[in-house]
């Protein structure tokens, strides 16, 4: 990916583009125009910005910083801080989430069994289809959760349609065990860059 290929300024609003994500961190560009300004917020995770282009003030608490291109400032999780573009700029902001054991296995998945009855059931949903989108054909991970994931099972024919095999091991009541399989990889690649409308 060469991120020189995105211009992603407005004089409207600050520009985030998500480069990368997986269930453990988030990589967005973030674009400036000069003038701009990011109000005070906090991140649950480990955040790392490093400057790409540019001049911005980056001040948290009573500290500040000109971020100039080459400049890389490492954040312990909510610590409040907020940015000013001094110039047209560009930042690369790198996220680790809070994560658990199953949005690891997902990262490299085959063989594996990712149980999510640990994991926040709003990310459930996630960190299996980032788990299926790893196997090649043939391959396969175990699915554990403590109730009957049918709205996943629907979600994932819906939105990888003939891609998938979903067989019980173990039906309830207390727990279910899926052997989720890819048999066909689809002709048209899901996109994985996205522009983001939220903040890190």
């Amino acid at each position: 990916m060469d991120i020189e290929t995105f211009h992603d300024f407005s004089d409207d609003e600050i520009s985030r583009r998500i480069l990368m994500e997986d269930p453990v961190r988030r990589v967005v560009l973030v674009s400036m125009r000069a003038g701009q300004k990011l109000p005070e917020h906090a991140a649950n995770g480990l955040v790392k910005v490093y400057a790409v282009s540019g001049h911005v003030l980056f001040v948290e608490g009573d500290e500040s910083c000109d971020m100039v291109p080459g400049k890389l400032i490492d954040l312990a999780p909510g610590r409040p801080h907020r940015l000013e573009a001094m110039q047209d700029s560009r930042l690369l902001v790198t996220m680790i989430k809070p994560s658990d054991a199953a949005a690891w296995s997902a990262l490299a998945p085959q063989g594996r069994t990712i149980d999510l009855r640990q994991t926040p059931r709003e990310r459930r949903h996630s960190t299996i289809f980032y788990a299926f989108d790893r196997l090649a054909v043939g391959e396969s991970f175990l699915l554990v959760n403590d109730h009957d994931p049918r709205p996943l099972h629907a979600q994932m024919e819906q939105l990888r349609p003939g891609e998938l095999s979903w067989e019980y091991e173990v039906q309830g009541p207390y727990e279910f065990r899926i052997k989720i399989s890819r048999v066909a990889i689809s002709a048209t690649p899901h996109p994985e860059t996205v522009m983001a409308g939220s903040s890190h």
